[in-house]
């Protein structure tokens, strides 16, 4: 599988029928793609809620292309049984995605991750969204813990 480019930019397109919205400032999303140019650090780039079925991820791969600039642009990581899902599978290699255990994200950060390789691409950064089904079990009304 190799990452598509084209398919973020097409995700861009999702912001207004799914109302997506993020608190970082212009500014700060400048400042953040200063600092995590290959070379210069790696950084971990995460957004929260995840919720149960992760359209967000595609929402989040589009706004991290767009805003911190394709050359920031790194890998996502995803629970492995989604790389079982064929039309799933497909979408998440397209976003650059790969399964998020130990060895396969500290290889990305090391530039070995196979779908952004095979496009001629040594990613550092990760872009990921934390929780997943438990946090939809685990919350409750005027409470928010995961």
């Amino acid at each position: 599988m190799t990452e598509w480019p084209e398919a973020r930019r097409f995700f861009q397109l999702w912001y207004e029928p799914f109302q997506f919205c993020c608190n970082l400032s212009p500014e700060v999303c400048k400042e953040l793609a200063a600092k995590a140019k290959p070379g210069k650090g790696r950084y971990m780039i995460a957004m929260h809620p995840h919720g149960i079925v992760p359209l967000h991820a595609c929402l989040w791969a589009a706004f991290c292309d767009q805003y911190l600039g394709p050359e920031v642009y790194g890998f996502g990581a995803i629970a492995s049984v989604v790389k079982r899902m064929p039309i799933i599978r497909q979408v998440v290699g397209w976003l650059t995605c790969v399964p998020a255990d130990y060895n396969t994200i500290r290889d990305g950060f090391l530039g070995d991750c196979p779908p952004a390789n095979r496009a001629g691409r040594k990613p550092q950064n990760l872009y990921i969204l934390p929780g997943g089904i438990a946090e939809v079990f685990t919350a409750s009304p005027g409470l928010a813990a995961a």
